[in-house]
């Protein structure tokens, strides 16, 4: 979802990388944040409050072995466009890769008639979905925190009872300033709210993801903060482009960063604190990264930090270099991630796995090839 090369893209990637969810792309123009020259060292007079949080040691990472798995077992669904292929064509294709779980269009609590023109096709499917719920906002607005949590209340669930979801997805990437207006204590009222809401129904429930920018400043920080400024380091420069890897590699303590991404970090610092007290029974993390080995600190890191399990329900990439899939898909499966969505819709910040006809590119040719040879 960022060009790599270019220093906009660069100030993009850890302030609001928006990731879009809908078959249009935000068009907010995102907030610049201070580049510094590389082998320029920040200096540390200036030091804002940081939220405090506990240092995390990872732990092992797990190994990397293939791992076949049972068809109950799997993990994998889709988030798939565009649109105009219609219900019936994108539930083809996401079977046809092999899918479980499918991600559909995201469903605003605000614009609610109590219709559902596509429910019947998937329900006869067999597919399973994950189902994001905004409380407002759309495609180029960012969601503000229900107003009357009682009326957000009784739409949520007449929502549930007509799409039947197997999970509730809160919002989308609440880390975001692209997604969401609201401090992370008004996110922790709405999540707590929804998930009362969707245990009442049988629907398992989670927050919108974390945006996978905040994950690697959230996982570098960790680093940072237990003394292991160069294996911090060697993490940015497998998770960022060489640019910004290097504005973090010039700093020892995240109070040296620049205020953009001091106050990004305080923000998914204070998030990761509500989630588990909010009855979410997941903590949702987005990844556009491919090394697999960042993948698997990241998830060392959240783990550690969130006590809740792990998922994605939005994974993807932003090229179209088929090589990488398969490893990344692997380490999920290491990993042990119970839900991974990988995030298949053509956009200017990402990549899907077919072509505009559902047809598949390389990138998909490789997606189905994994899931034949990993699923039985």
């Amino acid at each position: 979802m960022l060009r790599l090369i270019a220093i906009a893209s660069l100030l993009i990637a850890l302030t609001a990388c928006a990731t879009p969810n809908t078959p249009s792309t935000p068009t907010t123009t995102p907030r610049p944040i201070p580049t510094l020259p590389p082998d320029t060292a920040v200096p540390a007079t200036a030091t804002p409050t940081i939220v405090p949080v506990t240092p995390v040691v990872l732990s092992t990472l797990a190994p990397t072995t293939p791992t076949p798995l049972a068809a109950k077992q799997n993990p994998f669904g889709l988030m798939l466009g565009p649109d105009a292929l219609g219900i019936d064509k994108r539930i083809a294709v996401i079977k046809s890769l092999g899918g479980a779980y499918f991600r559909p269009w995201d469903v605003t609590v605000g614009e609610w008639d109590g219709k559902c023109v596509e429910c019947m096709a998937i329900e006869q499917s067999g597919l399973k979905v994950l189902l994001t719920v905004r409380a407002n906002g759309g495609a180029s607005a960012p969601t503000s925190p229900p107003k009357d949590l009682n009326l957000y209340k009784r739409t949520l669930a007449d929502i549930l009872d007509k799409r039947k979801p197997e999970l509730l997805v809160v919002e989308n990437e609440e880390s975001s300033v692209y997604f969401y207006t609201g401090t992370p204590n008004d996110y922790s009222i709405e999540e707590r709210t929804a998930c009362e809401v969707a245990h009442s129904k049988g629907v398992k429930c989670t927050n919108g993801g974390l945006a996978s920018d905040e994950v690697v400043l959230l996982t570098w920080a960790n680093y940072a903060d237990t003394n292991r400024a160069a294996q911090g380091c060697a993490f940015a420069r497998r998770a960022l482009d060489a640019q910004l890897a290097q504005i973090l590699c010039n700093v020892r303590t995240p109070t040296q960063l620049p205020k953009p991404l001091q106050d990004d970090l305080n923000k998914g610092r204070a998030l990761l604190k509500i989630y588990a007290t909010t009855g979410a029974d997941y903590l949702n993390f987005h990844w556009y990264v491919p090394d697999p080995d960042a993948l698997a600190e990241a998830i060392a890191f959240l783990r550690s930090a969130s006590k809740l399990p792990l998922m994605s329900n939005e994974m993807g990439q932003q090229s179209d270099n088929a090589n990488t899939i398969q490893p990344l898909m692997q380490k999920a499966l290491d990993l042990a991630l119970p839900y991974v969505i990988w995030y298949s819709v053509d956009s200017a910040k990402a990549r899907a796995l077919d072509h505009p006809d559902g047809s598949l590119r390389a990138t998909g040719q490789a997606f189905k090839a994994f899931m034949q040879t990993r699923v039985k």
